[in-house]
């Protein structure tokens, strides 16, 4: 059996992927159905808006929940593995606040995020677009895309990130880390930008194992929870996560949709904050606030970017085939 950085050519699924790797590196894109394209980190404009330069970042949410999210999900089965479902969901953004004094008046926009079962690894799929509107009327256009791959043991990543804003050409993150094993530390290295490489502290986890210990914790009733968390987007790649769990929502009660993969469901309130490895950084570069189903569905989600926070509301959701 090749290892799983071996192989070529990876593509996340088909009909929803972003971007696929091809013998010898080369880049193939396949069609996308989500909204239009923006981008990721840092923010630009069609006018210029020095002042307003909030960091949007995927984070792991759903790269980590992930976004978790956003980044959502998982590593290998076992018995004590939260079993979670498969699926694609599409949220809507709309503007949730904005601080006093702040800049955006308006904000909309789309996300997609997909997490499928590949067998011996998980893949995600995330895309972004989002329009905000000043308080002048000046209108920032930005967003993100997102495929990842990993190995259901947790010991190893792969990514690539299209960063895309208006008027500017798209930039690109591709890479690969990897772990000594369940607690030690590994490495990653970058195909884009090239030739960037960085070691990988103890007790290091990507996203989607990060999120199943996320869904573990909040089983066990525990309230706090940190861990450092590789995936690869932002000038770090890798932050410190800091997440506070609520006590068990039981099954039955409200969801956002009729869906039988919110059914019969519980589910907890999380607020997860991303800091700078950089001890001597003491407030967090991102922070999300959401509701996660046992079956590690996301809704309710809340991106806080200090200057403005978004909320995704789920508005679709599908269950999709997998396994070997």
């Amino acid at each position: 059996m090749p290892r799983l950085l071996d192989l070529t050519p990876w593509e996340v699924r088909a009909e929803t992927a972003i971007a696929a790797l091809e013998p010898g590196g080369k880049l193939r894109f396949t069609a996308s159905k989500c909204a239009a394209p923006g981008r990721v980190l840092p923010i630009g404009s069609l006018a210029p808006l020095p002042e307003l330069q909030p960091m949007v970042q995927i984070r792991s949410l759903f790269a980590s929940v992930g976004f978790a999210a956003l980044t959502l999900l998982p590593v290998a089965a076992a018995a004590a593995t939260p079993m979670v479902a498969p699926h694609r969901a599409i949220y809507d953004l709309a503007l949730a606040k904005t601080s006093d004094g702040g800049q955006v008046s308006q904000a909309h926009g789309k996300l997609e995020f997909e997490w499928a079962d590949a067998c011996t690894s998980w893949t995600m799929s995330q895309r972004t677009h989002v329009r905000l509107v000043a308080t002048e009327g000046q209108v920032i256009e930005f967003g993100w895309t997102l495929s990842a791959l990993e190995a259901k043991d947790g010991s190893q990543y792969r990514f690539f990130i299209r960063r895309l804003n208006t008027g500017q050409p798209p930039e690109d993150v591709r890479g690969a880390a990897q772990l000594a094993g369940p607690g030690l530390g590994g490495s990653a290295t970058f195909q884009e930008p090239e030739g960037k490489a960085m070691v990988l502290p103890k007790g290091t986890m990507f996203p989607t194992a990060h999120s199943l210990l996320l869904i573990a914790a909040a089983e066990r009733g525990d309230a706090t929870l940190g861990r450092v968390v590789f995936d690869g987007s932002g000038e770090e790649g890798v932050f410190f996560v800091n997440a506070a769990v609520s006590e068990a929502i039981p099954a039955g009660e409200k969801v956002a949709l009729d869906s039988p993969l919110l059914r019969d469901q519980k589910s907890w309130r999380m607020n997860l904050a991303y800091f700078s490895m950089d001890e001597t950084v003491t407030e967090p570069e991102h922070e999300q606030a959401f509701r996660l189903y046992a079956n590690g569905v996301v809704d309710d989600l809340i991106l806080d970017y200090g200057d403005f926070a978004l909320r995704a509301t789920l508005e679709s959701l599908e269950a999709i085939p997998g396994g070997c």
